[in-house]
């Protein structure tokens, strides 16, 4: 992370706000391949590098949240109109990604979408799972 962005402020006239620049570096394993990952981010705000990393894995926490939701629920192709149905169902959907990722299932590694059709094939082998939460 760096704070020393005069020069772009210079060449930007519209970034006068702008107050440092940070690099995040991702490392992914999937099996034999590594794949490392560099992402830049301008930043408004005057913080230390441990806030600037807080936040970022915080912003990718909620990302990645939404788009489970939006993947296994289909959120984003839901049609309610009512905005109080729009939010129950989606309280729903983040109970419901909750209870998921907590329960043990046969078979180790199954997506989110293979959890929910195991349970819905044979829901008496989760209940005591699910009531013991």
């Amino acid at each position: 992370m760096t704070t020393d962005v005069q020069w772009l402020n210079e060449r930007n006239p519209g970034w006068e706000n702008l107050k440092a620049i940070g690099m995040i570096t991702n490392t992914i394993r999937r099996d034999d391949q590594v794949i490392v990952e560099s992402r830049y981010f301008i930043l408004s705000l005057d913080v230390s590098v441990e806030e600037f990393a807080k936040c970022v894995r915080g912003h990718w926490k909620i990302e990645s949240m939404h788009w489970l939701l939006d993947v296994v629920f289909r959120e984003d192709a839901s049609h309610v109109l009512n905005k109080n149905a729009a939010q129950n169902l989606n309280i729903l959907r983040k109970l419901a990604l909750a209870v998921l990722k907590g329960m043990t299932f046969d078979r180790p590694r199954l997506s989110y979408r293979n959890k929910i059709f195991s349970f819905g094939l044979k829901p008496e082998r989760y209940l005591r799972q699910l009531f013991e939460m």
